[in-house]
This record gives structure tokens, C-alpha cells and sequence, in this order.
């Protein structure tokens, strides 16, 4: 996988990296993650200007394409930051395999070889509910790969009170 990343704190342009690149591998066959490039644009505005912590859009063609921007807002808390990258990371993987398809110019969508007459709410859409359901586990299985675990940024308000109470 080729990445390049902009903007953001040396540490977390260091931790995105790591973090995408171990994404990649979980989500994709080797011989997908290795044929993508990724760049990653690390801001403190897309959250004010946008309403999004994070998005990704394809740069070459709409099926089975292989680069990508992504956008990731670094005005919140870092683990929440890359809990963002998991699910970009899960729609890169959606693309690639061709898994997901946008249809921009006819406006129609295909999701998993069937065009979606009418594209369901945000909340129901398929390649939603995967990237939301993706986000966290991924990022625990990193966290706990890297030796991460003991670090307060990876913990959760959860983690906080258990270990305030234990």
C-alpha cells in the first residue's frame, strides 16, 4: 500500500500510518492492500466546515478503484481519530474489492452486485453498518498488536471508570 500523509502532529501522522497500514492488511487480501494508495489529508476543520470527522472519496475510477483521499479530523480526542480511519479504511476496502459501487454520474448506487433502487437512510445503509461495526474492533485488535494498551489515549470513557473504580 502506498500512503502519504499531510497536516496533523508528527505523532499522529506516525499512528495513522501504522494504524491504516494494519487496516488495510485486515480488511483486504495482501495482493488488494498492496495495489492501493492512499492519501490522507489530517485537519482540524472538516468537523466545522463539513459536519464529518472523517470521509473518503476515489480519485481514479468508480469500480474497483485504487486511490484514494481521505479526510480526518484531528480536532477530536485521537483514539476517535483513528476509530475514524477504521471506517474509511472499510470503505476503501468496500471499493477495492468492488464490494461497493457509486454510480455518480446516473446517481445510482450497487452494493454487493445489486443497484439499490432507492438508497436506504444513512443509519441503514449496508456499507455503513459494516464500517461502524468495524471501527472499534479494529482498533482494539491494533491497540493490543502494538502494546498500545496502557496508554491513556487508547481507552474509552469505559476503560476510565473501571479503572478509577477497580
Amino acid at each position: 500500500m502506498y500512503l502519504s500523509i499531510e497536516g496533523g502532529t508528527k505523532k499522529q501522522r506516525e499512528l495513522i500510518e501504522s494504524f491504516a497500514v494494519f487496516a488495510a492488511y485486515k480488511l483486504m487480501s495482501d495482493k488488494l492492500a498492496d495495489s492501493i494508495e492512499v492519501d490522507i489529508e489530517i485537519t482540524p476543520k472538516l468537523f466545522k466546515e463539513d459536519g464529518n470527522i472523517g470521509d473518503v472519496i476515489w480519485e481514479d475510477k468508480n469500480h474497483r478503484p485504487k486511490q484514494y483521499c481521505m479526510r480526518v479530523d484531528n480536532s477530536v480526542k485521537l483514539r476517535r481519530v483513528l476509530e475514524t480511519v477504521a471506517h474509511e479504511m472499510t470503505h476503501i476496502s468496500q471499493f477495492a474489492s468492488g464490494r461497493w459501487i457509486e454510480m455518480y454520474k446516473s446517481k445510482q448506487t450497487k452494493w454487493e452486485g445489486k443497484l439499490l433502487k432507492k438508497v436506504p437512510d444513512y443509519w441503514d445503509r449496508p456499507w455503513e453498518i459494516e464500517a461502524h461495526g468495524r471501527e472499534v474492533g479494529l482498533f482494539i485488535q491494533w491497540v493490543e498488536t502494538m502494546g498500545y494498551g496502557d496508554e491513556p489515549w487508547t481507552w474509552d470513557d469505559l476503560d476510565k471508570y473501571k479503572q478509577a473504580h477497580e
